[in-house]
């Protein structure tokens, strides 16, 4: 098959005719005539708006034709040469053929196949009025927002991260609050919706219907996550308190209590990051209880996040001192101890290290006694070892809760 030649401007509803003509040196063979051929282009540009309770239809006619006759499912609507309006009724999708209408050489009519349209009217959407909106501290990522269902519409949620640039009520295209903001997936729930914004921002109901939105109320959503993973240890005169820190967020309030007294701090993301933590004064004999919570400032008011919290136990000093006394020949030891308040030592083991180097475990020497329950305040006893210096004497406390200070070097080691 040969490619023929392309007609891109043929001219409108006239009787159109193509010859082909077989050429060969100067010899031209008769026409092949094909035709008539008629072009009746339909309307350019078809659209259809809908609205509530009425669709409007807008396009662009040809020159050449007639008029344009609108058919909805089989019945003629009224309608001009550049569009139409009529009512409808809502919540139906309506079918139109748009076809322009030409007359021929003799007057008569000729109508083209057509551009086939639909479209759906509605109702505005209302906008949601008041909007509520709260987490639980169980699952403080879930946000429960309640409202009132609107008459009309579907109530979406939207996160925006500034204040929402529409007045409330305003209708506006669906599209434009797509593109300012961030839609939201939430699950329906009596009274509401459940969502997870996971990023601080304006949380904005809007009822959506067609391709229209109704702007309605908002709430300051402040992502307060709690810390994770909260470890809180003794180190010495101090607690230490360390976590994850929740993101996007710029400080956390620590409350603790140390004994009977309780105090609030504020803790900087950078304090916290320069420190390593966060240290706490606090005596060992005081129990220390404390509780961890992001926080921020929304509209001049501080609010906080879901807590967590720790507990460390008091750790109770017990003093011990070792004292040599009897004859020379019958020489003893006894271990003293002493404490604020009696108590029961779960496990005391005396160990003994040959050399100038102290024991820092029970396991760096070898035991000379141990004792299971010892009361405090009380008193051991054993025979001294027959051991030549030099060497160390040193007691070792196997118990969760107490802690054992050395006497004086003097009365540990034997230098000879």
């Amino acid at each position: 098959m040969i490619a023929g030649a392309v007609d891109e401007r043929p001219p409108v509803n006239v009787p159109v005719y193509y010859g082909v003509f077989a050429v060969r040196g100067d010899a031209v063979a008769p026409p092949a005539v094909a035709g008539p051929v008629v072009v009746r282009p339909d309307p350019s540009d078809v659209e259809l708006l809908a609205g509530d309770g009425q669709v409007t239809g807008r396009w662009r006619c040809p020159a050449e034709a007639a008029r344009v006759v609108v058919v909805r499912e089989g019945r003629a609507v009224p309608a001009g040469r550049d569009g139409f309006r009529e009512r409808v009724p809502n919540g139906r999708t309506h079918h139109y053929r748009v076809a322009a209408v030409y007359l021929d050489e003799s007057g008569r009519e000729a109508v083209t196949d057509g551009v086939r349209v639909s479209a759906t009217p509605s109702a505005p959407p209302e906008p949601v009025f008041e909007l509520r909106a709260g987490s639980e501290e169980s699952d403080p990522g879930l946000v429960r927002a309640r409202f009132d269902p609107p008459g009309h519409g579907t109530v979406e949620l939207v996160l925006s991260d500034g204040p929402p640039p529409w007045p409330r009520s305003a209708l506006v295209p669906l599209e434009e609050v797509r593109r300012e903001t961030r839609r939201l997936a939430c699950t329906p729930v009596p009274g509401g919706l459940e969502v997870r914004p996971g990023a601080g921002g304006w949380l904005l109901a809007v009822t959506v219907a067609e391709g229209t939105a109704a702007i309605g109320a908002y709430h300051r959503y402040v992502n307060l996550p709690p810390p994770r993973r909260l470890v809180a240890e003794r180190r010495g005169a101090y607690v230490h308190v360390g976590f994850d820190w929740p993101p996007d967020v710029a400080e956390v309030d620590v409350v603790h209590r140390i004994g009977r007294a309780e105090s609030t701090e504020v803790v900087t993301r950078a304090a916290y990051d320069t420190q390593g933590g966060i240290r706490l004064a606090a005596p060992e004999d005081e129990p220390v209880e404390l509780s961890v919570a992001a926080a921020g400032t929304v509209g001049g008011a501080r609010l906080t996040g879901p807590p967590v919290s720790a507990e460390v136990a008091a750790r109770t000093i017990v003093r011990y001192d070792v004292l040599r006394s009897g004859p020379p020949w019958r020489r003893s030891l006894t271990i003293r101890l002493t404490s604020p308040r009696p108590l029961r030592v779960a496990r005391l083991s005396l160990v003994l290290r040959a050399g100038r180097v102290m024991p820092h475990r029970a396991a760096d020497g070898e035991t000379l006694g141990a004792w299971e329950q010892v009361p405090v305040p009380g008193e051991l006893s054993l025979d001294v070892p027959e051991a030549s210096g030099p060497y160390w004497l040193r007691c070792f406390a196997d118990d969760d809760v107490v802690e054992l200070s050395d006497p004086p070097v003097r009365r540990l080691q034997v230098t000879r």
